[in-house]
């Protein structure tokens, strides 16, 4: 028989196995436990570090669109600075565009005024040539009627000429032993050309055919008519001097004419001056 003191012994180590039971139990779920919780920190520090890399990613993205924002804020800034240049130049263009249409204005203006001023003067000239042609009818009627009385007394144009210019020639131009006469130039064709006055006299000893042709009015074209008409006959006149002196006579002389005598070497004479000035 057990005593007490060995049952209380067998009681305690009952209880101890127990109590180990229990611990060995508590100590293999901690165990476990542990191990569950290892597990999910192994999966936890996994996912750490892939955040981790993410962040390392992320960070080098944000770096990438950090200075990608910078390039765009520099881009942004020289774009805004072209756009204020355009807008100062568009500014210029515009006072220029003002500028240009005042002077266009103006001269629209301008223009106007000229365009009323020439309308003017195409009146003015028109009238002008209204007055030249009464006063060239007139001259030509104060011509017939200077020629008709010549003709009352007897005489023509060409007879006071032929009587009145030798000794004006001897003064003037040094023409000796001139007689003039109407006459008719034989050419060498046997063909004749009137003459209203022709001669033949001496200049520094030498023989000198002298052609004279008379005219009541003489313009530009009438002179170079004449000039040429003479010309023909000194050239193709069969007995033509070395020389010859070709002039015209007339009572009334435009200014149109003198230009075209200076030209072909024609002597303009007004009938005025042999008239008053008689040698």
């Amino acid at each position: 028989m057990l005593t007490a003191l060995e049952t209380e012994r067998v009681a305690e180590l009952a209880e101890i196995r127990e109590g180990l039971a229990t611990l060995v139990g508590v100590t293999t779920r901690l165990a476990q436990a542990q191990a569950r919780t290892d597990e999910r920190l192994t999966r936890v520090e996994i996912a750490v570090e892939k955040l981790a890399e993410a962040q390392t990613r992320t960070e080098a993205r944000v770096e990438e669109l950090a200075q990608a924002l910078a390039r765009t804020d520099e881009r942004l800034t020289r774009v805004e600075i072209a756009v204020e240049k355009l807008a100062q130049a568009q500014t210029r263009t515009d006072e220029r565009l003002t500028r240009v249409e005042i002077a266009v204005e103006k001269l629209a203006q301008a223009q106007a005024r000229t365009e009323a001023r020439v309308e003017e003067l195409a009146q003015a000239q028109a009238k002008t040539e209204v007055a030249i042609q009464k006063l060239s009818a007139r001259m030509d009627n104060l011509a017939a009627q200077i020629g008709g009385l010549a003709n009352q007394f007897g005489f023509s144009l060409e007879e006071f000429s032929q009587a009145l210019l030798p000794p004006w020639l001897e003064h003037y131009y040094g023409i000796t032993d001139l007689q003039l006469e109407r006459s008719y130039l034989k050419l060498s064709s046997g063909e004749y050309v009137e003459a209203d006055l022709a001669g033949e006299g001496k200049r520094d000893n030498k023989s000198l055919l002298v052609l004279v042709e008379c005219h009541a009015a003489l313009g530009g074209s009438e002179t170079r008519r004449l000039a040429e008409k003479m010309d023909r006959a000194i050239a193709q006149w069969k007995d033509t001097p070395r020389e010859s002196f070709r002039a015209i006579v007339a009572m009334n002389i435009h200014p149109t004419a003198i230009p075209v005598a200076a030209e072909l070497g024609v002597v303009l004479i007004p009938y005025s001056k042999i008239n008053r000035e008689r040698f």
